[in-house]
């Protein structure tokens, strides 16, 4: 099975699964989602012009930059940080995190100050 063509907004541990060994058994579907929600917010944030990567895995030049330097790094690389605000940049890299554990959970996200009731997303200034 040929899973490397089919979604690069999988998340990297889903990936793992299909290595030769497996990397690993099993994974948490709640972390596996919200990696997806966050390449999903990319693509919003950023006009679905560029995919963040074709796949996630290290051996995809963008995945390795976002994977080793984080999300703010290939927002710059891609020169489309000045696109979007602050506030999503650092909900961005809270949620395209490598680690599972370490992403923000769904609750976590809807706390998150981009989701704030003081303000729509669209009223929050660039990041600097």
């Amino acid at each position: 099975m040929c899973i490397r063509d089919r979604s690069f907004y999988m998340a990297p541990e889903i990936l793992m699964l299909f290595d030769e060994p497996p990397t690993i058994t099993a994974y948490d579907g709640f972390a596996a989602d919200v990696w997806s929600c966050g390449i999903i917010f990319f693509l919003m944030l950023t006009g679905g012009k560029v995919a963040p990567f074709a796949i996630p895995h290290l051996s995809d030049r963008w995945f390795k930059l976002l994977a080793e330097e984080g999300v703010l790094a290939h927002l710059e690389v891609r020169g489309i940080k000045e696109q979007v605000s602050a506030a999503a940049c650092d909900l961005l890299s809270k949620v395209l995190v490598l680690e599972p554990s370490a992403r923000l959970s769904p609750l976590q996200i809807l706390e998150h100050p981009w989701f704030a009731m003081n303000g729509s997303a669209s009223q929050q200034q660039p990041h600097q």
